[in-house]
């Protein structure tokens, strides 16, 4: 059973592949057995090896759970959660389809994300992404993904996604099309940029 020891703490767990005591206060650990695996597995060309990610979910939301499951279910990937969420309060099928949890206080803290990232990977095996759906985290999962040398959306581009002035003038110098803008920081620098550039 794939959740049969998803929450327990790790010094509860015989981890056979990878050793490593983690914090007490953090609730996290992957099931025992990975997928099962012979010799005949590993050395068969037509068997792609497990790509382990994380897929950062600050609240477990249904729309934001049917991400995660989707991801997981995804062929040869191995998928584990960092969420605020304890591991009490995932879904029995959530926690049916995710190899690993990992609780943070703040998910917008790249630390959190990269104390996560390698606790983790004692859990799952090396962790080789971070993802996330809110636009939100893409610049601390970027920060994060820098500081771990993993593969990704770097912090610049997260940059570029976040800050919409700065995207419009990224995409200007590339020559995209893009409506007029400009910062304001009080009511007569927008009345003056309206006055510029008029009204529809």
């Amino acid at each position: 059973d794939r959740c049969a020891n998803l929450g327990k703490r790790t010094h509860k767990i015989a981890l056979s592949r990878w050793k490593g005591r983690l914090d007490e206060h953090d609730v996290h650990a992957r099931h025992a057995t990975r997928r099962p695996t012979d010799h005949a597995d590993r050395t068969s060309s037509s068997v792609r090896s497990m790509v382990a990610a994380a897929f950062v979910a600050p609240f477990l939301l249904p729309a934001t759970a049917r991400f995660v499951a989707t991801a997981a279910k995804l062929p040869g990937v191995s998928l584990a959660v960092i969420t605020t969420e304890p591991v009490e309060r995932l879904s029995p099928e959530l926690k049916e389809h995710l190899d690993g949890h990992w609780r943070v206080d703040d998910p917008l803290d790249p630390q959190q994300l990269i104390a996560a990232v390698r606790g983790l990977s004692q859990q799952v095996g090396p962790v080789e992404r971070l993802v996330g759906a809110l636009e939100q985290l893409q610049v601390p999962m970027a920060y994060a993904r820098e500081q771990l040398g993993l593969d990704g959306m770097d912090v610049q581009t997260a940059l570029n996604v976040r800050d919409k002035s700065r995207m419009k003038t990224v995409l200007r110098a590339a020559g995209v099309p893009c409506a007029r803008h400009q910062l304001v920081t009080n009511p007569s620098e927008a009345l003056g940029f309206a006055e510029e550039v008029g009204f529809p």
